[in-house]
């Protein structure tokens, strides 16, 4: 048990079957919300009347859920000892128990350290002029309307896009990604805290940031009205969606405007408008439904996920990071052509820095694979589907997509996606890999059908495109220094040399 649990269990203080009718007091047990352990004596310092309030009910005491860290199980001891780490709250309760979904997965909760806020820009900090001068400055280019598209109340907005037409028939489509980068600068105590967090963890109600709000949230996010700094991707494509060239800079950009998923979908859907970011965005439409037909051509896997939305509503009960809200209703989601809109440039820039980083850096580059279905996986789908009378083959990415768009029944719509709902429980999931690690013709992503992939395009909620930002920035030669405000450290100098190492 203690060589297996190195994380926090959540225990529910308090808890104890009494014994002989009378409740048992000293040591104080409490019992793991996770039912494969046993129930764990709290350290001398943790008193039932500090932890717990609450009363006896049902055999069971009410009490406290507490975060605790195990520790030893001596051989006198009936349980094993706990210490606790952290009072979650009371059991029940929104905030306890959301907070306790995140420590049971592991999820760093507590606040960024003094050390980490340290890093952060000082209160009036803006663009300095230097650094405007240094990027490709599109705030007031003309015929670049940029804008994003995300979620209703997004305040961490890392992409935002827009479109030129060049020539009759040629367009210039920007992919403009948040440059976090900028503040982040290599083995700072923001780094490493980064790189420890890993990613942001988005809950119905609350979320736990990979950095702190005032980056993730203010100087980082793409709001519109506001200059910003950019790594953008900027392609040239024909009106068949081919790519003609692709050019990477870091920018400063000013978003025009930020529209949520339906006032997108809303504006793919008139018809004779000639409002120029309705028309960009029709265009934007037709390259995407282009971009995603030559994936499925190639054998791209489009699987369901069942993706709800929840109607919120605030709550006073809250905790130190403030207010939260309880969910009073909730729908399914529905997939519409706004969604594959965003969903393919972003794929179509992470393609593209995959190239791009994989050429400058062959043995060091971080890249993503998805490796080919196994057949073996499907065995019980297919044995199911062939009583139905449809014949169902994995082998590989191309075999898979044909079985799945096969397995239809007209009188059942449902079917189809039931179907690819239950194939997505049969993949192994993607996993990111170093380009000298994997021999060549194993990088295939297959879900996409892309032979060379990584990610670029989330830096504010996932630390791999931070690495990945990196490595672009020096492939096209932006030098180790994050920026001109700082002279370049030892650590950033060694970056390049680190990689190669790896």
């Amino acid at each position: 048990l203690l060589r297996r649990v190195e994380r926090l269990l959540v225990l529910h203080t308090g808890k104890e079957e009494p014994v002989g009718g009378r409740w048992s007091s000293s040591p104080p047990l409490a019992l793991p919300r996770d039912g494969r352990y046993p129930p764990f004596e709290l350290s001398a310092s943790c008193s039932p009347g500090q932890l717990a309030s609450g009363h006896q009910s049902s055999g069971h005491r009410s009490g406290q859920l507490v975060a605790a860290k195990v520790g030893s199980w001596e051989v006198e001891q009936t349980h094993p000892s706990a210490t606790v780490v952290r009072v979650l709250g009371e059991a029940g309760t929104a905030a306890a128990e959301s907070e306790a979904l995140l420590v049971e997965s592991d999820v760093r909760l507590e606040p960024f350290s003094d050390e980490v806020e340290a890093c952060l820009p000082p209160a009036d900090w803006s663009i300095s002029a230097r650094e405007i001068a240094r990027r490709l400055d599109l705030r007031d280019a003309a015929g670049v309307d940029i804008f994003s598209i995300d979620p209703p109340g997004c305040v961490d907005i890392d992409d935002a896009l827009h479109l030129r037409t060049l020539s009759p028939g040629v367009f210039e489509v920007g992919v403009h990604i948040a440059d976090a980068s900028h503040f982040i600068r290599p083995g700072s105590a923001l780094d490493r805290e980064a790189a420890s967090r890993g990613e942001t963890f988005y809950l119905v109600n609350t979320r736990a940031n990979m950095i702190p709000p005032r980056l993730s949230e203010d100087l980082c996010s793409l709001h519109p009205h506001v200059d910003r700094l950019a790594f953008s991707a900027l392609f040239t494509m024909d009106e068949r969606a081919n790519l003609l060239s692709t050019t990477f800079a870091k920018s400063v950009i000013r978003s025009a405007g930020a529209l949520s998923y339906a006032d997108a979908q809303e504006r793919l859907e008139r018809e004779g408008c000639p409002e120029p970011r309705t028309a960009a965005l029709q265009t934007l439409g037709r390259l995407a439904v282009l971009l995603k037909g030559r994936r499925a051509a190639n054998g791209a896997l489009f699987l369901a996920s069942s993706e709800v939305k929840f109607e919120l509503a605030p709550i006073e009960e809250g905790d130190a990071s403030g207010p939260m809200s309880l969910p009073t209703g909730m729908a399914l989601r529905k997939q519409q052509a706004a969604h594959s809109l965003i969903e393919e440039f972003m794929v179509l820039a992470n393609c593209a820095v995959a190239r791009r980083v994989a050429e400058a850096w062959p043995e060091a580059a971080l890249l993503r694979l998805h490796p080919q279905p196994e057949e073996s996986k499907f065995a019980a789908l297919a044995r199911a589907l062939e009583q139905q009378g449809m014949p169902f083959r994995a082998s590989g990415a191309h075999e898979l997509a044909a079985s799945l768009s096969a397995c239809t029944k007209p009188a059942d719509p449902h079917f189809n996606h039931l179907v690819r709902l239950i194939s997505t429980r049969c993949i192994a999931p993607a996993k990111y890999f170093r380009s000298g690690a994997v021999p060549r013709e194993q990088w295939l992503h297959s879900g996409l059908a892309e032979p060379t992939y990584t990610h670029f395009t989330s830096p504010i909620r996932r630390y791999a495109d931070q690495v990945v930002h990196r490595l672009l920035a020096h492939a096209i030669g932006w030098g180790a220094a994050q920026s001109e405000e700082a002279v370049e450290s030892e650590e950033e100098a060694a970056w390049p040399e680190r990689l190669r190492e790896l």
